[in-house]
């Protein structure tokens, strides 16, 4: 598969059946080391419950990132109270090709629509250059950096509003 253009990218809604390769990306090295609340592997019980509640949650969405029906990362958000916690994964495989940053674009585009005016928001430690340039990089504005962790918001103007 190429990603020379990732304008071919898309956003399909998770399902069921994507609870196996959810499993395997959120114990992986990268995933494991990038966490917030905690770097240990999750146990199977603990992640399965954890994804069948968002499936089924009205605040939760999950997305599966695609090209050619390849699963490429999951981007999510989670309701909290004003806000939409963001949180994205991209398999280390297709990194560094702005898969993370049309995915990141494609999220925004949904949650405007679905979640309208709702800001954003991304937790991140600061050891993750990585997502620090991509929450940057998507005009995610940073409001603080405290404790070894960065804050970014994203609200929409009233110029993206329909």
């Amino acid at each position: 598969m190429s990603l020379e253009r990732p304008e071919m990218l898309t956003l399909r809604l998770a399902t069921s059946s994507d609870v196996n390769l959810l499993f395997e990306w959120v114990n992986s090295p990268s995933s494991l080391r990038n966490k917030v609340k905690s770097v240990t592997p999750i146990e199977w019980s603990v992640h399965k419950e954890w994804f069948n509640k968002r499936l089924n949650s009205t605040s939760a969405k999950i997305w599966i990132v695609e090209a050619d029906q390849e699963a490429l990362g999951q981007v999510r958000v989670e309701y909290d109270n004003t806000r939409l916690l963001v949180d994205i994964f991209i398999d280390p495989l297709f990194r560094g090709k702005n898969v993370g940053l049309t995915a990141l674009r494609l999220l925004m585009e949904q949650c405007q629509v679905i979640y309208p005016e709702v800001p954003l928001v991304a937790v991140v430690r600061n050891e993750n250059d990585a997502s620090l340039n991509l929450f940057s990089r998507a005009n995610f504005r940073k409001t603080s950096d405290d404790g070894g962790i960065s804050c970014f918001v994203y609200e929409y103007s009233p110029l993206h509003s329909k």
